[in-house]
């Protein structure tokens, strides 16, 4: 294997550096997906919710993701895939941080 990767031109290997930053973006937006996963139960029986809505609430966002993938996947062709993923993880970071700050000021009532 080793030597496979050897034998090929400098223009064809991988260079880690520049996908280093789809790595933490796509580690980042995994973890936003699967942190909930082990949480949502108990939020659920607090808040009153039935099954359905819980099943609804997970499947939100794959479906977001399902709707969304296909712009996204146009834009990064036509742009690339790095300065899309810049433009997109800040939005994506605020729109978090504005869904975190409503649900504390309703926890705080």
């Amino acid at each position: 294997m080793a030597e496979a990767a050897a034998a090929l031109p400098a223009a064809d290997r991988l260079d880690f550096k520049k996908i280093l930053p789809v790595f933490i973006i796509v580690l980042i937006d995994l973890l936003g997906l699967t942190i909930i996963i082990p949480l949502m139960p108990l939020y659920a029986a607090s808040f009153g919710a039935n099954a359905f809505t819980v099943g609804l609430l997970g499947a939100a966002y794959p479906v977001m993701q399902f709707i969304g993938a296909p712009f996204l996947g146009r834009l990064s062709d036509r742009y690339g895939r790095k300065p899309i993923l810049l433009r997109a993880y800040p939005k994506t970071s605020a729109a978090r941080k504005a869904m975190n700050a409503q649900a504390n000021s309703s926890m705080a009532k």
